[in-house]
């Protein structure tokens, strides 16, 4: 009878113990809060480079800005901005954008309220989700999608955080 409490009292313990880790992000979200630079493009004959921007809040939401840089890291103007909210459980990313804005006519905009001022707000697209993969020192983060059939999809997105004020690639 000792035996078998103390069985249950063990079965109890463990299956206790694991739901809580099921449910757990074990600490995902710290890796991914910060502001995190994405490679856009990169033109030379045009002396011009993109760059995403993203910023994941600790409280659950993000901003994403597509920044444009000359070659030698000079800052243009902004052409993309967006807002939302984010989940991150296990390797399953969810994004869900809430206000999306960007220029017209390829214009650049030298603040965030600029863009938002020229009233070019393209709606609410729909949530976004990725399998993610953290480096060994959690300083890159690749972001892997399904691609539709019949799509030509690019590479994963890689993510490098940003350290230390802004390391564009």
């Amino acid at each position: 009878m000792k035996v078998r409490g103390i069985f249950l009292f063990a079965l109890l313990i463990s299956a206790t113990a694991g739901c809580s880790l099921l449910n757990s992000n074990d600490g995902l979200s710290d890796k991914l809060v910060g502001t995190l630079e994405q490679k856009a493009f990169e033109n030379t004959e045009g002396n011009i480079k993109g760059v995403f921007e993203h910023d994941f809040e600790d409280i659950d939401t993000y901003e994403l800005a597509l920044a444009h840089y000359d070659l030698e890291d000079n800052f243009l103007g902004y052409r993309y901005f967006e807002t939302g909210s984010y989940s991150l459980k296990g390797n399953k990313l969810v994004r869900k954008p809430a206000e999306v804005f960007s220029s017209e006519n390829q214009e650049l905009y030298s603040t965030i309220d600029e863009l938002k001022a020229s009233g070019v707000n393209r709606g609410n697209p729909d949530k976004m989700e990725y399998r993610t993969e953290f480096s060994n020192a959690n300083t890159t983060v690749t972001l892997y999608f399904e691609c539709p059939p019949n799509a030509l999809c690019t590479e994963p997105p890689v993510l490098k955080k940003v350290l230390s004020g802004p390391d564009i690639f």
